[in-house]
């Protein structure tokens, strides 16, 4: 007799529990921080070393020689030395925040690092320059923060950014703070160097014009000129060397009175087209001696004798200045005369202009 026995399926255990990612973290456990990471927080350490020290260091002493330097020791170092620590801290919690896996040190980083770029982005328009390995670096550090997914799995379940949004809004007040205070002085700086380049410049150099072409730079009615000259009524009056001379309405002049013993005049009309130059220095010997001093290595041609206010003149073809132009020359109380052509007008109408100059001493 067959006994059968009921069989029963007793279902096997099976592991059904993944295998822990290496990125994964579990609640109440510190999230395994990529090394990448932590290399990136290392920098903001010692970047937050240097800052804090330096800080201290800058507001010390400003604080010293505030009694000195007054409201400048102020904004010059007591205030940014304030800001560098500021700096100094929010760098070193975002290193910490990062070392540790938390959402709101990546934050705090990326922050960091934006404005690090913005500004210097800025400060590449404003001042020409800026440190292009610092900007590089942090590119790089935002790439990494932004687009790597194994940080993204580590602080994946780290505690929400709550109140530590705070942060990242200090970091940009307190930065934007930091550059306001250095970049105005240096703008300001840059600004003041250019203004007394441009003024030194216009007075060595006030009747400098480009041989390529006749029309001149726009220039300022006067540029160092004695307050005893000027035009009126149709006469340039110098009563400094003694002379007068008839010019065109609306004729405007500048001087250099800097490149002494030499002084340098120059006419323009409305148009600003040089008309007239005069160029006076010191007669250290005869007029035709003088004219072969004056141009030792290209002496003028076709020199004719004649007379210009009573006295003895000379009148020339020069060669000069990539051109060449007519010029009369004389000598008169003790100084050598060199009236030149300006580019805008003819041998004949020189003439006639020079005719009218008068000696009044």
């Amino acid at each position: 007799m067959e006994i059968n026995t009921p069989q029963t399926n007793i279902p096997t255990a099976t592991n059904t529990t993944p295998p822990p990612t290496t990125n994964s973290t579990t609640p109440g456990m510190s999230p395994i921080v990529p090394v990448g990471a932590k290399i990136i927080a290392v920098l903001f350490y010692i970047v937050s070393i240097f800052l804090i020290a330096g800080g201290i260091m800058l507001f010390a002493l400003s604080s010293t020689g505030a009694q000195f330097l007054g409201n400048f020791g102020v904004t010059a170092g007591v205030v940014p030395g304030i800001l560098d620590v500021l700096w100094g801290i929010l760098s070193f919690f975002a290193g910490r925040g990062l070392w540790t896996g938390q959402k709101w040190g990546k934050l705090l980083a990326v922050t960091i690092s934006a404005l690090y770029i913005i500004f210097g982005v800025i400060t590449i328009f404003t001042l020409g320059s800026t440190s292009y390995i610092s900007l590089i670096i942090n590119i790089v550090i935002i790439l990494y923060l932004l687009l790597n997914k194994n940080i993204h799995t580590a602080l994946a379940s780290t505690k929400p950014l709550g109140k530590a949004i705070l942060l990242p809004i200090l970091a940009i007040i307190v930065y934007a703070g930091m550059e306001f205070a250095n970049l105005m002085p240096k703008q300001t700086a840059i600004y003041q160097v250019n203004q007394m380049a441009n003024q030194l410049e216009q007075n060595q150099n006030p009747t400098v014009v480009a041989p390529a072409t006749p029309q001149l730079a726009t220039p300022p009615a006067a540029i160092a000129t004695s307050a005893t000259n000027g035009i009126s009524n149709g006469i340039y009056t110098n009563t400094n060397y003694g002379f007068q001379i008839s010019v065109p309405d609306g004729t405007t002049y500048f001087e250099d009175t800097q490149s002494t013993p030499k002084y340098s005049l120059m006419f323009d009309n409305p148009q600003n087209q040089s008309i007239l130059g005069f160029t006076i220095s010191p007669a250290t010997g005869d007029l035709p001696s003088m004219i072969n001093e004056e141009y030792s290595t290209t002496p003028p041609q076709q020199e004719t004798t004649t007379t210009i206010a009573g006295k003895q003149a000379i009148h020339a073809s020069i060669t000069a200045d990539g051109g060449t132009f007519d010029a009369y020359f004389l000598i008169y109380n003790g100084n050598f005369y060199e009236i030149g052509q300006g580019r805008a007008i003819t041998s004949t109408q020189l003439g006639t202009f020079v005719q009218t100059l008068k000696f009044t001493k």
